[in-house]
C-alpha cells in the first residue's frame, strides 16, 4: 500500500484522483475530501491510499512479454 498526496488546483487533482479510481490496475483503498491550503492559495490537497492490482513481477513479465 502506498500513501499519495495530490496537491494542486482542485479540478486537476480531482481529475487525477478520479482516473486512479477507475484505473483497472490500481486499487484505491481510501480517498480524502479536498483540503484547502492556508492563506490565499488556490491549491488543495487530496490524500489517497492505493495498491497495485498486480505484483511487480507480474508487471515486469507483462511488459517484457508484450502482454496487456
Amino acid at each position: 500500500m502506498v500513501k499519495v498526496r495530490l496537491w494542486g488546483e482542485a479540478m486537476e487533482i480531482n481529475r487525477i484522483a478520479d482516473y486512479l479510481e477507475i484505473s483497472p490496475r490500481v486499487k484505491v483503498k481510501q480517498r480524502s475530501d479536498g483540503y484547502k491550503d492556508r492563506g490565499t492559495s488556490d491549491y488543495e490537497r487530496v490524500y489517497m491510499e492505493i495498491e497495485l492490482e498486480e505484483s511487480a513481477t507480474e508487471i515486469i513479465n507483462r511488459i517484457k512479454g508484450g502482454k496487456q
